[in-house]
């Protein structure tokens, strides 16, 4: 590899980490950056994990982060296990760990999903003033997540785009390099607060699996559950779709936001 990699920032995705990484490395076009990450020449940075990448940039990460707590603490994995069993999280950082290519192109997700990275006005001021620059969160990706956990303020999307298990297309993307929405909007709903910190605050805790996945398993023949849940929230001004309910109810797909509302709302319910 060309050069050390640097220190990663607090909660900052590995796609950021590499992007600065490759620029201060002076790497910039894509079969560049393949050679250097990634064992294959046709693969690219992921959003979501740590993509294919190859044993000398496995080496370079041990020195700064084990890839364990780069998996646990700056890729999705508490988003895709927070609302499984500890045998399957096991599993699941199991696989990362051996195989992150092939697990990634495992995951479940709708196939026509288009999403873009998102970002927080307010984190990149605080950012500035601690490291000298902005940063992609991993907090600020959960898929749905709309207000910053910290700040309360209504997350941007930004123009990078990424699809199926999270590659990215366009060139290389710091934040600090984005055209940027400064706006400030606070949330000023407060039921969409309680749900926002209930996900967080499950989303730090992994290590506790409470009752709720035993309590949501018991109601999954109560077909009332669905529009039980769609109607409480919507009196708070906020929308689920009932498929997207329903797919986490009865089916064995997690989003990480939605079920946060879903036991939020049997937590206080029920």
């Amino acid at each position: 590899m060309t050069n050390r990699f640097p220190s990663i920032y607090d909660d900052e995705t590995v796609y950021s980490w590499f992007c600065r990484y490759l620029i201060s490395s002076g790497i910039w076009r894509e079969h560049e950056i393949a050679k250097e990450l990634f064992v294959n020449s046709t693969n690219v940075i992921s959003k979501l994990f740590i993509g294919n990448i190859n044993k000398d940039t496995e080496n370079n990460i041990e020195k700064v982060i084990s890839i364990e707590n780069l998996l646990k603490h700056h890729t999705m994995f508490y988003v895709y296990t927070g609302y499984c069993s500890n045998d399957y999280a096991n599993e699941f950082l199991y696989n990362l760990k051996t195989d992150c290519y092939k697990t990634e192109l495992n995951i479940r997700r709708p196939r026509s999903e288009n999403r873009q990275l998102k970002y927080c006005p307010m984190c990149i001021i605080e950012d500035r003033k601690k490291y000298g620059e902005a940063y992609w969160h991993n907090i600020h990706q959960i898929r749905m997540l709309p207000i910053c956990p910290i700040h309360k303020c209504k997350l941007h999307n930004s123009e990078i785009r990424y699809i199926g298990y999270g590659r990215v297309r366009e060139k290389l993307s710091p934040l600090e390099m984005m055209n940027l929405n400064s706006d400030v909007e606070y949330n000023t709903n407060e039921m969409l607060d309680k749900i926002v910190e209930y996900a967080i605050d499950r989303y730090y805790k992994q290590d506790i699996k409470d009752i709720g996945i035993d309590y949501l398993s018991i109601r999954k023949e109560n077909w009332g559950l669905r529009s039980n849940i769609i109607s409480f929230y919507k009196k708070h001004g906020i929308n689920f779709c009932g498929r997207e309910i329903d797919s986490m109810v009865y089916d064995n797909r997690k989003n990480f936001y939605t079920m946060s509302a879903i036991y939020y709302y049997l937590k206080i319910c029920h």
